[in-house]
């Protein structure tokens, strides 16, 4: 153990960077190709990267959207903040989620487009395409705008980011449709469903000028340089701005070639000093994440990873022997890293480092995670919708302290089958405005919460009946009764007291009260079914 504690501290002298255009030899297998062959090229580099926890995002942002004096670089506004507070500000989806339809991949959490944005105007922007906006704005604080696209191709409401932004967005979008080219798009303002081009015309018209008239800025590479440490990837937009116009503009017919190929041994990712953060864990749980272990032109029979450090205990890698043969590949080798904390903690980490294989020295990982108690993220109550009109309803939880925003679902079932018609993240406060649904469909809805770096069980469901019948959406029950936690929940919505009873299902009544007018009751009951009667309604309470 001695011996092996020696090597690493000997190896870690040597550690080394590659400091070319084309780092580590990233870039090497896109040289020779144009069009759509150079842009599969860089999908092949692109899309095998880390991917990172949602509720980890924020330490990610302290590290990549962070000015010299501290405050948050914000895209979306002028409104200065510092970290670590987040107040005000969401997670922000450059290219909205909603365009390729769920969470469950590796795009919902990819800070190649993710931002730190003001929460005003990322509700604002919702998920409009970007754009032009003419002079009658719906939204304008000064850095963005909202309104009817004035760029030829498309006449629908945009988003328009400040002119000093539009460059990166233009090269954030350029990098999406180019890693993610096989996905199914579900909105096609801005893309269709193809490998090449993926952007419609104008789309390319447009972020093509953005792109010119907005160069590539100091701020765009160093933080191209935080996510490769963080993410394992980079946006070859930013590294290589010329490669939009060999894929898209005035130099499509002409080959990209490289001035710097990469022919010694060198691991292209992980680089030096990534970070590998896991965000936060239930004590007690574990949670895995991959890190792929690519690199050219190495020798002999396998690469060496050792995990070491303070916290090393509570981490832990499934090999230590990378076959050569599997990280020379486009695919690279995915070396799983397992965090299991046993005990509450404000922070674990350790490190990885990486040799052998004919690489200069080492490249060195740095894991960090925190854990805290079983039951620390307790889900938000769900409360009746209200402002019911013919195309929505104003969804309602109950604020619970400590909470850093909150996601709602929607959904209607159609034979069976639940489809999810809005999931939204990065809610501020205690209610949200669901808008343009159905008439005279039934929809529910839940509630989860985000606090401590964690997102919640999902609440209590609600029902919610969109009808055009403008007496039953005025109408409000006169008694309200719901379940919280082991308890049936009473309201009295009448202006005189009136009177409850609560049954078992054998017709045992085991509570009766009488309620005053605009006021509940909190009934403590054991998990099971109850029947509550008052001004000759009967409802049914399932206590789980």
């Amino acid at each position: 153990m001695k011996k092996l504690y020696s090597s690493i501290l000997f190896l870690l002298l040597f550690l080394s960077t590659v400091v070319a255009q084309n780092p580590n030899g990233y870039y090497n297998s896109v040289s020779g190709k144009k069009k759509d062959a150079l842009k599969t090229a860089l999908h092949q580099i692109v899309r095998n990267h880390t991917r990172l926890e949602y509720g980890s995002l924020w330490n990610v942002f302290s590290q990549t959207d962070k000015r010299a004096d501290g405050s948050v670089w914000d895209m979306y506004s002028n409104i200065v903040r510092y970290y670590p507070s987040t107040s005000g500000l969401n997670r922000e989806h450059s290219l909205p989620k909603s365009w390729w339809g769920g969470n469950e991949n590796a795009a919902y959490t990819d800070i190649n487009h993710l931002y730190p944005s003001d929460a005003a105007a990322n509700t604002a922007k919702s998920n409009l395409p970007l754009g032009v906006a003419g002079s009658n704005t719906s939204f304008n604080n000064g850095v963005s705008k909202v309104g009817r696209n004035t760029f030829p191709g498309y006449t629908g409401n945009v988003f328009e980011p400040a002119d000093e932004y539009k460059g990166d967005f233009a090269r954030t979008y350029f990098y999406m449709v180019t890693c993610y080219q096989d996905f199914t798009w579900k909105y096609l303002y801005m893309i269709d469903n193809n490998i090449y081009p993926v952007l419609n015309e104008w789309a390319v018209n447009m972020l093509l000028q953005w792109h010119r008239n907005d160069p590539v800025s100091q701020k765009e590479q160093e933080r191209n340089e935080a996510v490769f440490r963080i993410q394992n990837n980079r946006n070859p937009f930013i590294d290589y701005p010329i490669l939009a116009e060999h894929i898209w503009g005035n130099k499509m017919n002409d080959a990209f070639v490289l001035n710097t190929v990469i022919e010694d041994p060198v691991l292209i990712t992980p680089t030096n000093n990534t970070i590998l953060e896991f965000g936060t864990v239930v004590a007690g749980m574990s949670r895995t994440m991959e890190l792929n272990v690519r690199g050219t032109n190495l020798t002999g029979q396998y690469l060496t990873a050792v995990l070491y450090g303070a916290n090393s205990n509570v981490f832990s890698i499934n090999a230590t022997r990378i076959p050569v043969a599997a990280a020379n590949t486009q695919e690279g080798y995915n070396l799983k890293v397992i965090y299991l904390p046993k005990e509450i903690a404000e922070s674990h980490t350790a490190s990885i480092i990486i040799y052998d294989g004919g690489i200069s020295g080492s490249v060195m990982v740095n894991i960090s995670g925190k854990s805290i108690a079983t039951g620390s993220v307790v889900p938000p109550f769900a409360l009746p919708a209200t402002n019911i009109t013919a195309t929505g309803f104003k969804a309602n939880w109950e604020e619970t302290v400590g909470t850093e925003s909150y996601t709602l679902e929607v959904w209607t079932v159609n034979n069976g089958v639940a489809e999810i018609v809005l999931s939204q993240d990065e809610i501020l406060g205690n209610s949200f405005e669901v808008k343009e649904i159905a008439t005279n469909v039934e929809y529910s809805y839940q509630v989860r919460r985000w606090a401590n770096g964690m997102l919640s069980e999902p609440s209590n469901t609600v029902q919610v009946y969109v009808t055009t019948d403008i007496e039953s959406q005025k109408a409000v029950p006169n008694i309200l009764v719901y379940q919280k936690d082991n308890t049936i929940v009473v309201r009295n919505n009448n202006h005189q007291t009136e009177k409850v009873e609560i049954y078992n299902l054998l017709g045992k009544r085991l509570y009766t009260s009488n309620v005053k007018p605009n006021a509940s009751i909190a009934v403590p009951m054991t998990k099971g079914i109850y029947i509550v009667k008052s001004l000759g309604e009967v409802r049914k309470v399932v206590l789980k």
